[in-house]
């Protein structure tokens, strides 16, 4: 009956709340809110910046090169040139 006693113990010990384990700090809140960046209102600027994104014109030359060494990739890696060369005509590629 002791030992019962003794694991009832130990369990409500578990339970109790330490303080010693609880910190809160309101320096934590206010360097998180620090972290957080307040626009101007000025939407535009971020519309602008979404709206500016650069792009490559490739020749045709150069997407067959590009093909061609996916390709080469792939065949090393898993299959052969042949198998590669049907996998990707499978998704529509012109090998």
């Amino acid at each position: 009956m002791e030992s019962e006693d003794y694991l009832y113990d130990s369990d409500a010990e578990d339970t109790t709340y330490n303080e010693d384990h609880y910190y809160y700090s309101d320096k934590e809140e206010e360097k998180k809110m620090q972290n957080i960046i307040v626009g101007d209102g000025d939407d535009e600027s971020i519309s602008n910046k979404k709206a500016k994104q650069s792009y490559v014109l490739l020749k045709e030359s150069d997407i067959q090169q590009r093909q061609e060494n996916e390709m080469t990739e792939v065949s090393n890696v898993f299959i052969s040139k042949a198998a590669t060369t049907v996998l990707l005509l499978h998704y529509n590629w012109r090998v």
